[in-house]
């Protein structure tokens, strides 16, 4: 059950010693989360804007097809003319 290796991580290593390095952590933090914001916000704009667009389709469709004539254009076949 126990056969998978284990990884260890010097985390010693990883961590940030001086204050100008923890600051650096801190800022490149704030970059990532705001341009996480910016596409959130960017995302949300644009399904805005296709909900509107399909909401104007829709209503466009069902306006058009309230004037249409009912049953569909077909006529007798009258056979080939070319033949």
């Amino acid at each position: 059950m126990n056969d998978r290796p284990r990884i260890y991580i010097n985390w010693s290593a990883i961590r940030p010693a001086t204050w100008r390095d923890w600051m650096r952590v801190v800022i490149l933090a704030a970059f990532g989360i705001a341009a996480l914001a910016l596409i959130a916000v960017l995302a949300s704009t644009l399904l805005v804007a296709a909900i509107i667009v399909g909401a104007g389709a829709a209503i466009y469709l069902f306006i058009v097809n309230l004037f249409r004539r009912p049953g569909r254009n077909l006529s007798r076949y009258q056979g080939n003319p070319d033949a």
